[in-house]
């Protein structure tokens, strides 16, 4: 038995020698000058007189007191702080008195005393620790459900909503826009204030209502003082009267400034002219007193916009064709056709003897019934431009279509205005004047064309003398057709 724990002594101590001769093994590697584990992270301490690490053991040598300390540990050096520096005390709070039981409505009071701590004392630090806040729930929105309700009517504008945002059953009342006057006047002044566009120094004209007529200082959309022109009123414009029981062809509405156009019919109902052609004079109306003459017709495009001269295809008399001016008045005794020729004019209709007219950029030789007259650079004008008066009627122009032809005659207008100083070439302008040309309808044709001469009256043929019925036929008839005129006089013209 003692051989074999003598044995287990044997091994155990054989084990436990190493296998090779090595010296004592040091722990931690290289050592400072002072001796302190460098791999184990200690350094010399010179307050302590001893090895430290810095992170754990405070160490006066790297701070010179406790705002410092905790200063470089803010800024990320990794140094420990005295147990003191980190004592902050918190926020005592003391009861004053037992909270009394507050009532609505009364005052918000705080029935504690708070003490904070001196921060004056060297131990607490200036920047203390970040405060901490606390977000308060957000309370979720009460959601209203409305019932349903089934309104048995219709709203134009809507329903009406109540104050939970519930649709109820009754209409919401319609939003009144206001109409703009056009009568009234900005209510900015330009009283003496300069302004732009027309000169100053224009007559004022007065109008036959009382009102006058003729330049006026407004501003503008942009507020700029501009001078504008006030017309008299398009009730005033009137041709001359019209032949009860013709075909007259009404006014319509005119928005121009200065002229208006009207179209007068030649030919009576369509007839008594070019068989299958109507024949129209075109005419302008001064709407505004401050026009003096008129002195061109044209078409242009200045300014990169195109306001054209546009003449439909129109008649044109075979044997004496004028193109301006009307025709010669001898050469309608040697063929009436000439009296429904088509021309171009301004104001003159003898044929021009006194040559007062002229054109430019206009080719009146392609001018017929296939082609009309279109151009952007061409003008009929006058060197002979009297004054005007208000109730002139200024002849630019007698065109002959077909009875089925519907069209418009387009021209720009330009003349004088009225002016203090007749040194001033002052001028006005009416662009793209519209003409509307469709055969016109009877209104009585019980009435007798004053240029006719033979008219059948439903049953019986008459003669008739300036529009007066003369000797007539016998005939027995067992019903009446409708009454027209037979033949017309060609030397005359209804001009109505």
């Amino acid at each position: 038995m003692f051989k074999f724990i003598g044995l287990i002594s044997i091994s155990v101590q054989s084990i436990s020698q190493p296998v090779y001769n090595q010296g004592p093994v040091v722990i931690g590697g290289e050592n400072d000058e002072n001796g302190c584990l460098i791999g184990a992270g200690y350094t010399w301490c010179e307050a302590h007189q001893s090895c430290i690490r810095e992170w754990v053991t405070p160490c006066e040598d790297n701070f010179k007191n406790c705002n410092d300390c905790l200063s470089k540990q803010t800024n990320g050096i990794n140094i420990a702080c005295p147990v003191e520096c980190n004592m902050v005390d918190t926020v005592m709070v003391t009861p004053l008195n037992k909270p009394k039981k507050r009532n609505l409505g009364d005052p918000i009071s705080t029935p504690y005393h708070i003490s904070y701590p001196d921060t004056t004392h060297p131990m607490y630090p200036t920047d203390p620790l970040p405060p901490t806040y606390t977000t308060l729930p957000v309370p979720e929105p009460v959601i209203t459900v409305c019932p349903e309700v089934m309104c048995m009517m219709y709203c134009e504008n809507g329903y009406l909503v109540s104050d939970n945002g519930c649709q109820m059953c009754s209409c919401q009342a319609p939003t009144l826009i206001p109409e703009p006057d056009p009568f009234e006047q900005p209510v900015a002044s330009c009283d003496n204030v300069p302004c732009s566009g027309f000169p100053s120094r224009m007559a004022n004209m007065p109008c036959d209502d009382g009102s006058m007529g003729g330049p006026v200082c407004l501003p503008d959309d942009t507020g700029v003082c501009t001078w504008t022109i006030r017309s008299c009123p398009v009730e005033e414009l009137s041709g001359p009267e019209e032949h009860i029981g013709e075909c007259p062809i009404p006014l319509s509405y005119c928005n121009n400034a200065y002229v208006c156009p009207k179209v007068t019919e030649v030919t009576y109902c369509s007839q008594g002219g070019i068989p299958g052609y109507t024949t129209y004079k075109l005419s302008l109306l001064i709407k505004n007193p401050i026009v003096r003459t008129i002195y061109a017709i044209y078409g242009d495009s200045d300014d990169g916009v195109s306001r054209p001269m546009s003449i439909p295809p129109a008649y044109q008399s075979p044997s004496f064709n004028s193109n301006i001016g009307g025709p010669t008045p001898s050469l309608a005794l040697i063929d009436y056709s000439v009296n429904y020729d088509s021309w171009l004019t301004m104001n003159t209709i003898d044929g021009d003897p006194y040559e007062t007219l002229s054109s430019v950029g206009i080719d009146f030789n392609s001018w017929n019934e296939l082609q009309g007259i279109y151009t952007t650079d061409g003008a009929i004008f006058t060197t002979s431009s009297p004054d005007l008066n208000m109730d002139d009627e200024y002849i630019v122009g007698q065109i002959t279509i077909s009875d089925d032809q519907v069209t418009d005659v387009i021209m720009n207008i330009q003349g004088r205005i009225v002016s203090l100083d007749d040194t001033l070439r002052n001028t006005w302008t009416e662009t793209q004047v519209t003409f509307h040309l469709s055969k016109p309808e009877v209104v009585d044709p019980n009435i007798i064309p004053l240029n006719c001469i033979s008219w059948y009256d439903g049953c019986n043929t008459c003669l008739v003398n300036n529009g007066q019925l003369g000797g007539c036929t016998r005939l027995m008839c067992f019903r009446e057709d409708n009454p027209y005129c037979l033949s017309f006089d060609g030397n005359q013209q209804s001009g109505h």
